[in-house]
């Protein structure tokens, strides 16, 4: 799992570039929230188009990996973000274009070099996009999201892509989850003393 100082800190390295080129720090920031925040692919987040914002809805449509769309939810972070470069992408030279994401000759097609660019200024080479997929999924059955609902939102046909994702986090999960609802036999006998 990518723990929350890591994402605070790649959302830091990219707003820290706000004076030198404001328009690159707020998109890059906006794509680390879209990674952060959602269990989108890599390419799923780098095609988006800017008919795919749904800011009042908070959501991104995206093309499905096999065809389709989907919806992913996103919270007030993301949204904020994204609004903030959608402003700063209105007065870029491109904004006429279709793409979400602009870079100097129109399309930035460039979200995984950026991404690993960003992760090794904050000490953290290792990690890939995907990773952000992965803690999306662990940190929504955490909190209690059904295992189908993750497993929709994320795209993933089957739940076994769900369970090659969360893998080793099973078993905590399933202690957290225990923990959460309490011991079978001390529920019983506080069910036996109330009566």
């Amino acid at each position: 799992m990518v723990p929350d100082e890591v994402f605070a800190a790649l959302v830091a390295d990219c707003l820290s570039d706000l004076r030198r080129d404001r328009f690159k720090a707020l998109r890059d920031a906006a794509i680390v929230h879209c990674f952060g925040d959602t269990p989108g692919r890599l390419r799923e987040i780098q095609n988006l188009g800017v008919g795919d914002v749904d800011l009042q809805g908070m959501r991104l449509i995206v093309r499905a990996k096999g065809g389709g769309f989907r919806d992913m939810p996103f919270g007030e972070g993301t949204a904020k973000a994204l609004h903030r470069y959608l402003l700063e992408r209105g007065r870029h030279e491109f904004a006429h274009l279709p793409w979400l994401w602009l870079g100097r000759t129109g399309q930035f097609a460039a979200v995984y070099q950026m991404f690993k660019a960003r992760v090794k200024a904050i000490g953290h080479s290792e990690l890939h996009p995907h990773d952000m997929r992965k803690t999306f999924a662990v940190a929504q059955l955490k909190d209690g999201m059904s295992e189908a609902y993750v497993q929709r939102i994320a795209g993933w046909r089957s739940n076994l892509m769900l369970k090659h994702y969360v893998g080793a986090s099973m078993g905590e999960l399933a202690a957290e989850d225990y923990r959460r609802r309490g011991s079978p036999m001390d529920r019983r006998a506080r069910a036996g003393k109330a009566k």
